[in-house]
């Protein structure tokens, strides 16, 4: 499915079981750094199932979800629904719907790759408060290990687009045109998940660009992760190491 709206809808199961949280370190800072309560109002943009909004949640923030994808967000809805600190709005980046100056912090976790263009820049220019933030999120796998060099080259060959929708291809330049005339500051954070096989599977599954099942590539990264999870895996289990990158900055300067 090319279509970036759309393409997420047949992996919402496997994304809301598989994809990882982020660190209590990560919020600390950002709380910290931005000096939020409970009064300030948050906008996660490309909220996907929530998974970043209820970590806000979880801190005693208010947040407004903004997802175009109707499925994830109602599976947002149905997660962090009943929270009174949890808003949502079907809609994009480009067009939020938020009211001009109202939003003193907008977060973007694993999803600014998804919409980085100067429409989306004007939008969150137009919502932010003067004195607001950016706050870009991702987690990002440690490519150096033997382990991850391999997983790469497997989706490489398996995935089609997986080179052309890899958040990790966003470079520093590129997220520091978009932050300008403001700068940008850069955090680091330790995170990891831990997966049997059918864990493993079912994370790559949560992907985008992951092959339909019924295809022959699906079946061929299928064996070919299988191979790599015998070689690496320790007691049934392979452990993901993730360095969770923060981008935090102003856009009005």
């Amino acid at each position: 499915m090319s279509n970036s709206v759309e393409r997420f809808s047949s992996t919402i199961a496997n994304y809301i079981r598989y994809r990882p949280s982020y660190p209590q370190s990560l919020l600390d800072t950002l709380i910290s750094k931005t000096q939020l309560n409970g009064a300030s109002s948050i906008a996660d943009i490309g909220a996907g199932t929530g998974i970043f909004s209820q970590c806000l949640l979880q801190n005693n923030l208010s947040v407004t979800a903004i997802e175009p994808n109707k499925y994830m967000l109602a599976a947002a809805k149905l997660a962090l629904g009943s929270d009174p600190n949890f808003r949502y709005l079907n809609n994009s980046a480009e067009q939020t719907g938020l009211t001009a100056r109202s939003i003193d912090l907008i977060c973007a976790a694993q999803s600014f790759h998804w919409f980085h263009n100067q429409t989306t820049r004007a939008e969150f220019a137009r919502i932010l408060k003067p004195q607001g933030y950016l706050a870009l999120i991702w987690n990002q796998r440690e490519a150096l290990q033997p382990f991850y060099r391999q997983y790469d080259a497997i989706l490489k060959k398996y995935a089609t687009d997986y080179e052309t929708v890899n958040h990790q291809n966003i470079s520093n330049e590129q997220i520091s045109r978009f932050y300008a005339p403001g700068s940008v500051t850069s955090y680091c954070f330790n995170n990891q998940q831990q997966f049997d096989f059918t864990g493993l599977m079912g994370r790559i599954k949560s992907c985008s660009y992951c092959p339909s099942e019924d295809s022959t590539a699906f079946k061929g990264l299928e064996n070919a992760v299988n191979k790599l999870f015998v070689q690496f895996s320790d007691e049934g289990l392979i452990t993901l190491e993730y360095n969770c990158k923060l981008y935090l900055g102003r856009l009005h300067v």
